[in-house]
């Protein structure tokens, strides 16, 4: 990790410009969304540079009042990026080191460039860590006089590369020129596309929130047909069984019939042939037998009525990546069997389902057969990789769905993570009737998702496989 001394006297400026240069866009995003406050508006709405600006000026914030848990964050994701070129500083000598960055071969692409830097400051070597300073001085100075160029000095021999292609001669003038000017004129474009896509965007919403409302209704009584229809599959076992009980209870009832009829025949034959000979007993016996037997009538009754079935047992939905995650920055990883164990406390569990991320092959197999094994099934997604080099891999939508399949059918549902964005499932679950509880680990669950369920429980290194 970069110390924040190293770069105090470049001031916030170095921060900006290394975290721009070294993290791809969906690692600010995210670190964007675990810190920002409920009325800030969305990442996607915004602009790389003030995603930048957000996320760094948190981090420095709070590392002025002592709290580093943002700052280590930044750093931690700036140094999984920059791996490839500290094991390259790290494979040569300190002089090697330093000519590499001080040379054009190891500095040809910006973000090269930053990561290049961000390994150097990084590095156990002070020759290193003062080179990578120097060059963090020029890069710094650079970006404050505002030049779009950045003047590094040549080889001196010790690393062998490709030569600094001279900025400023007249054979290159006409076209820098050119390029320049093609630079502006994309930026302009880019920008006015930026404006209408956020007008576009913001319509889009306004639309889809009239429709939301629109068909509020339907879509409530879609949701009921289906609640309805799964409960109708899974209680048709049930339902064929309390038949049969019914037929017999039926068969139990035409016999108290007719035996009721021949008693009230009995009774009115009584009546019509009493007269004051007849003791008051022998009425007040005859009262006390009918009276019975419409009370035994109505608790057979009561029996053959169909019930709703009980909702019984605990249902477990686990955010595999968020937990393994979790455990990793513990250096170790998830025991997911003894986490379930630990959440039951003893309840019966009705489902588990865990929700990873993985590409195909050994290691997914062999994770998935263990998991099996303790009762818990699986959904896999395959992570998603785009151009920029980054990777997309989340099951946000996948654990709120089946949470909402669930609402209604589980007494209590155990969502196993920390990420606060399954916050609006709390409303909804109630409203079912569902108490939701959770669990995750320091450091990576949301405040406000620990304080808003039933019951949240915090793991830590004793959830680790040993």
């Amino acid at each position: 990790m970069v110390n924040p001394k190293q770069i105090e006297a470049f001031g916030p400026a170095a921060w900006l410009l290394l975290i721009d240069g070294a993290i791809g866009r969906s690692d600010l995003d995210k670190l964007y969304r675990n810190n920002a406050p409920k009325s800030a508006p969305q990442a996607a709405r915004l602009a790389r540079h003030q995603v930048v600006g957000a996320v760094v000026g948190h981090a420095l914030k709070d590392a002025q009042q002592g709290q580093n848990d943002a700052l280590r964050s930044l750093s931690e994701v700036a140094n999984r990026r920059s791996r490839t070129e500290a094991r390259l500083l790290t494979a040569l000598s300190a002089d090697a080191a330093r000519d590499k960055l001080s040379t054009y071969g190891g500095m040809q692409f910006k973000r090269q460039r930053a990561r290049m830097i961000w390994a150097a400051l990084s590095d156990s070597r002070d020759g290193v860590q003062s080179a990578g300073l120097e060059m963090l001085k020029k890069v710094v100075a650079a970006a404050e006089s505002g030049e779009r160029e950045l003047h590094i000095a040549a080889t001196s021999g010790a690393i062998k590369g490709p030569a600094l292609p001279s900025l400023s001669g007249e054979h290159n003038s006409a076209k820098i020129g050119k390029l320049r000017r093609a630079l502006l004129d994309k930026d302009t474009t880019i920008i006015s596309l930026r404006e209408e896509l956020d007008k576009m965007l913001s319509s889009l919403a306004s639309k889809r929130g009239e429709k939301r409302r629109e068909t509020a209704d339907e879509e409530n009584q879609q949701r009921a047909s289906q609640d309805q229809q799964q409960s109708f599959a899974k209680t048709s076992s049930d339902l064929r069984q309390a038949r049969l009980e019914l037929a017999g209870s039926a068969q139990q009832l035409a016999l108290l019939q007719t035996e009721n009829l021949s008693l009230t025949d009995e009774l009115e034959e009584v009546k019509a042939r009493a007269d004051d000979r007849v003791a008051p007993s022998v009425h007040a016996a005859l009262l006390n037998e009918k009276q019975a037997w419409q009370h035994e009538r109505q608790l057979l009754q009561q029996r053959i009525k169909d019930g709703d079935t009980p909702r019984d047992g605990v249902v477990l939905l686990i955010d595999a990546a968020n937990i393994g995650a979790g455990a990793r920055a513990l250096n170790g990883h998830a025991d997911f069997a003894s986490i379930c164990k630990r959440l039951l406390g003893g309840r019966s569990m009705r489902r588990c389902i865990a929700f990873a991320v993985a590409d195909k092959g050994d290691e997914r197999g062999r994770f998935e057969s263990a998991l099996q094994q303790a009762g818990v099934d699986v959904l896999w997604k395959e992570k998603q990789r785009f151009a920029d080099g980054s990777v997309k891999a989340d099951w946000d939508v996948g654990v709120a769905v089946a949470a909402m399949q669930w609402a209604g059918r589980a007494e209590t549902l155990i969502i196993v993570s920390g990420d606060g964005d399954y916050l609006p499932l709390i409303p909804a679950l109630k409203a079912q009737g569902t108490r939701l509880e959770a669990a995750g680990f320091k450091g990576r669950s949301n405040a406000e998702w620990q304080q808003s369920v039933a019951c949240f429980t915090l793991l830590d290194a004793q959830d680790l496989m040993r």
